[in-house]
């Protein structure tokens, strides 16, 4: 459920995004979702550029407004310059339009990535142009999710005064919250939002493999599991991570985690490592809730150790 006090779509009412048109570079799933929706809260998009003509001719038709090209020198056409190209990329994509085209005075020109900040497109930095980065905190699996996920997610931003400025409206009218970070914060803010995102995947692919080794579930593990998941993530949003925890390690069975690592070991496939690592992590989250004897939590620590060991 949305947070009552965003909308899907913030029509712009911000001095600051007055007379902005947006120009995308890159074609890719953060483009077209944050690009359609920018355009339908009424900024209008005036170029997709992309190396490759039918993915910019694809985005425009998806975001519903752009001209689609290939020619880096097109950016000039906007004051706006976004770029949505994956990471290792960033780089070499500023120098490249900063050598193919230059932007007119009072560009603001910002990059998508999580991980890095605006410093990765200094290339097209001047008196004239400043630069910063957006990142929206979510999950893209693809353009159409992108557009039912933004609504509501925190927006991370960084960069200059003036783009900030800039940005922090940017990120209203997509339906976000903005909030400011520094640079030096970018690496481990993007390590959190990917060990929370991703590992949630990685344990599911895992308890699948677990489940999968029961041959009642061998041949559908996941749908089970589907529930249990959603049931999961319920309590994470109503309780937080404090008092979410259930299962044996949070309560101290210990000999429910005998049982465990006694099965697992007899399975094989190599589950043992990886269900001795969950329990630590989730040890760890057990401890910090207060929810678990010091001494309890010492005998299941003791026994994933030895377990290990042997």
């Amino acid at each position: 459920m949305l947070p009552a006090s965003f909308d899907p779509v913030v029509p712009l009412n911000n001095a600051r995004l007055a007379n902005r048109r947006l120009v995308i570079v890159g074609a890719g799933v953060v483009g077209r979702a944050l690009g359609k929706q920018l355009r339908e809260a009424g900024l209008p998009v005036d170029t997709v550029i992309s190396r490759d003509l039918a993915r910019a001719r694809a985005a425009a038709r998806f975001i519903g407004e752009g001209t689609p090209t290939t020619d880096l020198a097109a950016a000039s056409r906007g004051n706006l310059v976004m770029i949505a190209t994956i990471d290792r990329v960033l780089g070499k994509t500023a120098r490249d339009l900063a050598a193919a085209c230059t932007l007119r005075r009072g560009t603001v020109a910002f990059h998508c990535s999580g991980a890095f900040a605006s410093d990765a497109i200094d290339a097209l930095r001047s008196r004239t142009v400043d630069v910063g980065s957006l990142h929206p905190l979510q999950a893209f699996a693809s353009p159409e999710e992108g557009l039912v996920l933004l609504p509501g997610s925190t927006f991370t931003i960084e960069g200059s005064s003036r783009a900030l400025a800039v940005l922090e409206p940017l990120a209203r009218a997509a339906g976000g919250r903005p909030v400011r970070i520094r640079a030096s914060e970018k690496a481990l803010y993007h390590a959190a939002a990917a060990i929370t995102s991703n590992c949630m995947v990685a344990v599911a692919h895992l308890g699948t493999t677990m489940l999968g080794a029961v041959p009642a579930f061998a041949k559908d593990p996941f749908t089970p599991l589907r529930s249990l998941l959603r049931g999961t993530l319920r309590n994470l949003e109503r309780l937080g991570p404090r008092d979410a925890l259930t299962g044996p390690i949070v309560r101290g069975d210990v000999e429910t985690i005998a049982a465990h690592l006694a099965a697992l070991g007899r399975a094989g496939k190599g589950l043992l490592p990886a269900y001795r690592l969950a329990a630590r992590v989730t040890l760890e989250a057990a401890l910090a809730s207060g929810r678990i004897d010091r001494t309890i939590a010492a005998k299941v620590q003791k026994l994933v150790d030895e377990d290990s060991k042997s």
